[in-house]
């Protein structure tokens, strides 16, 4: 038979208390612990829609042997940071806005990554025009374009860029201009890969 002794119900509750709070706090904390990487881990934001950005060249083109070279600019202008993935498209134009010659290849000199364009920043896509008059007339068809059409990665609306290129017409001539992936940064003529 036990004696209730006033002292030793407190130093019991004291003792219980003691192991539970402990354990409360490891709870919690473990809570918190796993709610941290949902918390951190932001949503990440939606591809750039063509009212988002501002695509323009860099210039001067830069020239080798064969080939001049155009930083092709995507500047975010919105309030909304949004993600670029991928090759832009690429057509020569003429002045009424009709495509000349082939669609622009895709030249595979970098991997396709996901970039994260924050409010006011830029990326950049090199663009390369091989000098037409390397290719056969007949199955070029060589004329002057008055610019360059521009989508960005994953988008229906264009820019034309204009400039007073020599480019291939035949659309079953040869290709004659490739590009490659999107890539962090402003694209310095010149410089930039």
């Amino acid at each position: 038979m036990s004696t209730f002794s006033p002292r030793s119900r407190p130093l019991r509750s004291l003792r219980v208390l003691a192991l539970t709070v402990p354990l409360v706090a490891m709870t919690a904390s473990a809570g918190a612990y796993a709610a941290q990487p949902a918390a951190r881990s932001a949503a990440v934001p939606a591809a750039c829609r063509a009212g988002q950005l501002t695509i323009w060249q860099g210039i001067p083109g830069d020239g080798t042997a064969g080939s001049t070279y155009y930083e092709l600019e995507f500047s975010n202008t919105s309030r909304r940071a949004c993600t670029l993935r991928g090759y832009p498209t690429v057509v020569a134009v003429n002045s009424q806005g009709t495509r000349l010659g082939h669609i622009a290849g895709h030249d595979p000199f970098f991997a396709r990554r996901t970039l994260t364009l924050a409010s006011g920043a830029t990326a950049h896509a090199v663009l390369r025009l091989t000098d037409v008059s390397v290719f056969s007339p007949s199955s070029c068809r060589p004329v002057t374009a008055a610019g360059l059409r521009v989508y960005a990665p994953s988008t229906t609306m264009s820019t034309v860029i204009p400039e007073a290129l020599r480019v291939c017409s035949s659309r079953s001539g040869p290709t004659y201009m490739s590009v490659r992936v999107v890539r962090p940064g402003v694209g310095v003529p010149g410089v930039s890969q």
